[in-house]
């Protein structure tokens, strides 16, 4: 295997895994709305919604900030903002096209933050890992 196609891989497994662990704390955060008796549990196409908008826009911005870079010397504090930068837009993207395109009351107004906060908390540990590990 050539040193381009290892980079490749390695960065192919990074957006894959960023992605399962956006959708993953975005589904928790509603678990836990639903478990405190915010959210309402039959609403499971919101949630869906949710999860996919946030999963793809964040993945994206990520992309568009240079955060799956080969090349990415930069210090952990660099990558940190790039990521609160990418959560905090993915955050105003996906609350744009969850009000033009779908259903207003198909999320609770919590989940979009609670699930932004757990999404900047998550990314950055797995980062960290990721980043004292290379």
């Amino acid at each position: 295997m050539t040193s381009s196609s290892k980079s490749r891989n390695s960065t192919i497994k990074l957006v894959i895994s960023e992605g399962l662990i956006v959708a993953g704390l975005t589904y928790l955060a509603a678990l836990i709305l639903q478990w405190l008796y915010l959210y309402d549990t039959a609403n499971t196409s919101g949630t869906l919604i949710n999860i996919v908008l946030y999963t793809l826009s964040v993945v994206t911005i990520n992309l568009s900030v240079g955060l799956y870079e080969q090349r990415l010397r930069e210090p952990f504090r660099g990558i940190i903002r790039r990521l609160f930068v990418s959560a905090i837009v993915s955050y105003f993207i996906t609350e744009l096209l969850a009000s033009v395109f779908f259903d207003d009351t198909s999320e609770h107004y919590l989940h979009a933050l609670f699930s932004v906060t757990l999404i900047i908390l998550g990314l950055v540990t797995f980062r960290y890992f990721v980043h004292n590990t290379e």
